[in-house]
């Protein structure tokens, strides 16, 4: 089923550099993409170098344009990558988990768990049983804003045009995942082998969503067009719909805040006991790109829309 709207970008990087003329957006495109290869050694001066900036101007610039340090930047970067790995794959040693995020060794990824966020990864993966307590840690990770005590994230999911609408009865060929995480998801999504005009369904109960995350289970897979073929159907109605580009957990996080924010706003409802609708448009970039993802949820009664 085909987007009704145009995707809203919460990547931050993407929405700070829109101000500034194709030039410097180039330069800075290109200096972002340099620190944030983590297995990568180079200087910030380096960098300034390699993008046409000059070294003498380069740090004030990218903190004027990005609201921290390129240091900064790249250590958030870095800690927001690891902690994702760290919870997502609870089998990994921390000295793997470390490795795979560009830390030098684990004592050097548990030094900055424990400066930046107060826990250590025992306690972590412990708190992830409890995604209530987990996602204000998480989101200390966000990208800080300049305009509020929120990271930028949030600020720009504040902004997402929400639109109520009509879909018709859908059918999918689904397989359970659980618990769900962004890298098993990929490996079920690859094991259908199809090809690259379909699009990946995730469905979960509304009931599950305040669940612990290693208690929930995911439906993935791909829309049908005969009922015959289907695994599970969606019922026709009105459903409240967004379109995002996300590339972290915390950019998708605020989009759950944004949803409940809108519908509170809005005299608006969510149908109980009924399933949300995820749609991936790049499901073979699910582990290297930006999420392009629409969002769907049953809505039962509207006021003022």
């Amino acid at each position: 089923m085909a987007s009704l709207n145009e995707a809203t970008n919460l990547i931050p990087e993407v929405h700070l550099m829109a101000k500034l003329s194709p030039i410097w957006r180039q330069r800075f495109e290109q200096a972002i993409l340099l620190i944030q290869d983590l297995d990568s050694e180079l200087s910030w001066q380096k960098i300034a170098q390699q993008c046409a900036i000059s070294s003498y101007h380069f740090l004030r610039m990218f903190r004027l344009v990005f609201n921290e340090t390129p240091g900064h930047y790249k250590a958030r970067i870095r800690l927001q990558r690891a902690v994702t790995i760290l919870i997502d794959q609870m089998n990994l040693s921390m000295t793997e988990v470390a490795h795979q995020s560009g830390y030098s060794s684990s004592q050097s990824f548990a030094k900055a768990l424990k400066r930046e966020l107060g826990y250590n990864a025992k306690q972590l993966r412990k708190l992830a049983q409890d995604f209530d307590q987990l996602q204000p840690i998480i989101t200390q990770l966000g990208h800080p804003s300049e305009n509020s005590k929120e990271n930028l994230e949030s600020d720009i999911a504040l902004k997402i045009p929400f639109k109520v609408i009509e879909i018709p009865v859908r059918h999918f060929q689904l397989k359970p995942l659980s618990p769900p995480s962004i890298f098993t998801s990929d490996r079920l999504w690859k094991s259908f082998k199809l090809n690259k005009q379909h699009n990946m369904i995730n469905l979960m109960s509304t009931e599950e969503l305040d669940e612990p995350i290693h208690s929930q289970t995911l439906l993935i897979g791909y829309e049908v067009n005969n009922a015959s073929l289907a695994s599970q159907t969606c019922k026709a109605g009105l459903y409240l719909h967004c379109r995002v580009i996300v590339d972290s957990e915390i950019s998708y996080l605020s989009v759950w805040d944004a949803f409940l924010n809108y519908s509170m706003t809005h005299d608006i409802e969510f149908v109980e006991n009924s399933f949300v609708i995820e749609e991936i448009h790049n499901p073979n970039q699910l582990l290297t790109a930006a999420s392009d993802i629409s969002f769907y949820i049953e809505i039962k009664a509207i006021k003022n829309v």
